[in-house]
């Protein structure tokens, strides 16, 4: 089974009506953004291997949204930061859940040591 398929047959019945119709990268993101957060977009952009004007683009639709806030950083007021609000934290954790039993799911596939040296290979390579 596809992984893309796996993640959304994990998905179902999720509690995250707010997120309902978004692609894996805006969620992934989202995910990224409430783990690491609060990231500036440049710090975004580093992590998803994407170029700025890409990652503004992207917070921009979730900021429409509704999904994700920008703050001023508390220490410098210049900069502003985006962070996931309090009303979609719920949704945005059943993701996390999701990507887990995904990734769980793919690790009793292949096999751990397996798992690893395709990572390994994966991230290598970018």
């Amino acid at each position: 089974m596809r992984l893309e398929k796996r993640f959304q047959n994990n998905l179902k019945g999720a509690d995250m009506q707010e997120l309902e119709g978004l692609s894996f990268n805006r969620l992934l993101s989202l995910v990224i953004i409430r783990q690491r957060g609060p990231l500036s977009l440049s710090e975004l952009a580093d992590i998803l291997k994407i170029s700025t004007p890409s990652a503004s683009a992207l917070v921009e639709k979730l900021y429409r949204l509704r999904l994700v806030k920008r703050v001023r950083a508390s220490k410098d007021r210049r900069k502003i930061e985006i962070e996931i609000p309090a009303h979609a934290l719920k949704g945005v954790f059943a993701v996390e859940r999701a990507m887990t039993r995904t990734l769980s799911e793919i690790v009793d596939t292949v096999g751990e040591e397996n798992f690893w040296l395709y990572h390994d290979r994966l991230f290598k390579a970018s």
